[in-house]
C-alpha cells in the first residue's frame, strides 16, 4: 500500500518553483524454508522512492527509485512522462509483454509464472476503446541491469470479469517469443492461463506454460498454480505450488507456501513466512 510520506516544495532562482510529491512504499519479507529436510531463513525487501510532478504544459513527470534491504539497486529504476501522448516509461523497465504478464502468479515465494525480459523504454498508447491497453517497446545494444536488446509490443482487453492478452517479442539475437494469456474473475474466484513461447534461431519452440487459480473469502486466500516447460516433445519442468495466506491486517499476511517439481527428485520446498507492505 503506497502512502504518502510528504510533498516537497522544490524552488530555484531560475525556473521558478514547482511541486513534486514525494512517497515511499515498499514491503519486507521473512520466511522459514524447508527443501527436503534442508532449512533456510531469507529476509527480503525493497523500498521504493518516487517523485511526481505536474508540469506547467499538463504533462507529469516522475522518477523512481527501489532499493533492496541490502541498500542494493532492486531494479524498476526509470524515468515516466506521461500526458495525451500516452504514457513513456524510460530506464529499466518492463517490456510489453512483460507489462501483461504473470497472470498466473499470486505467490510469495513457490509460484513461477513464465518467463520474461525487461526492456529499457516502454510506451503505453492513449486509450482510444475502454478497457483495452496497447504497449511498444524496446532495448538497444547495451542497456540498463543488462537488459537484452529487442523490441515487442502487445495489447490486453478488460471486458470486466473476463481479460485477454496478446504480445510479441523480437529479440536482437534471432529468437523470438510470444505471449497469450486470459483471465476469469467472479465472486472471489480467480482463474488465469498463460502461454509464453519462445523460438530459437533453429526455429525450435519452448512453451512455458501456466494455469492459475485463487479463492479469497474474508481474510483467506488459497491458491494453486501449475508451470510446464515443454520443447520438442520433452517436458523439462512440471512444476506445481500450492498456498494459503492470512491477512493479518492491511499492511500485514502471514502465509504458507508449497511446491514440488515433477520431473526433479527430492524439489519439494515449504515456506512460512510474514510480509509487511507499507
Amino acid at each position: 500500500m503506497n502512502k504518502r510520506l510528504m510533498t516537497l516544495a522544490v524552488a530555484t532562482a531560475f525556473t521558478g518553483s514547482a511541486l513534486a510529491d514525494v512517497t515511499i512504499s515498499g514491503s519486507q519479507e521473512f520466511n522459514y524454508q524447508n527443501a527436503n529436510g534442508a532449512t533456510t531463513t531469507e529476509l527480503d525487501g525493497v523500498v521504493s522512492i518516487k517523485a511526481s510532478t505536474e508540469l506547467s504544459n499538463g504533462w507529469t513527470a516522475s522518477a523512481d527509485f527501489n532499493i533492496d534491504e541490502e541498500v542494493g539497486n532492486e531494479g524498476g529504476n526509470s524515468l515516466t512522462l506521461a500526458g495525451p501522448f500516452g504514457k513513456l516509461d524510460m530506464g529499466d523497465t518492463s517490456s510489453a509483454t512483460d507489462a501483461i504478464d504473470d497472470v498466473t502468479d499470486w505467490g510469495y515465494d513457490r509460484t513461477t509464472g513464465t518467463d520474461n525480459v525487461d526492456h529499457a523504454v516502454l510506451y503505453t498508447l492513449p486509450q482510444i476503446v475502454s478497457g483495452l491497453t496497447v504497449n511498444a517497446s524496446f532495448a538497444a545494444d547495451t542497456n540498463q541491469d543488462s537488459n537484452a536488446g529487442g523490441s515487442a509490443v502487445s495489447a490486453q482487453y478488460d471486458a470486466g470479469f473476463v481479460t485477454v492478452g496478446y504480445g510479441m517479442l523480437d529479440n536482437d539475437d534471432n529468437t523470438e517469443a510470444t505471449l497469450m494469456n486470459a483471465t476469469f474473475s467472479v465472486a472471489g474466484v480467480n482463474l488465469g492461463y498463460e502461454v509464453y513461447t519462445v523460438t530459437d534461431a533453429s526455429n525450435v519452440d519452448t512453451d512455458d506454460t501456466a494455469i492459475g487459480a485463487t479463492y479469497t473469502t474474508g481474510p483467506f486466500t488459497l491458491g494453486y498454480e501449475n508451470t510446464t516447460v515443454e520443447s520438442a516433445g520433452t517436458t523439462s519442468a512440471d512444476v506445481t505450488a500450492f498456498g494459503v495466506h492470512y491477512a493479518v491486517a492491511n499492511e500485514l499476511t502471514a502465509f504458507v507456501e508449497t511446491s514440488e517439481d515433477d520431473k526433479t527428485a527430492d524439489s519439494e520446498t515449504t515456506t512460512v513466512g510474514v510480509v509487511y507492505k507499507f
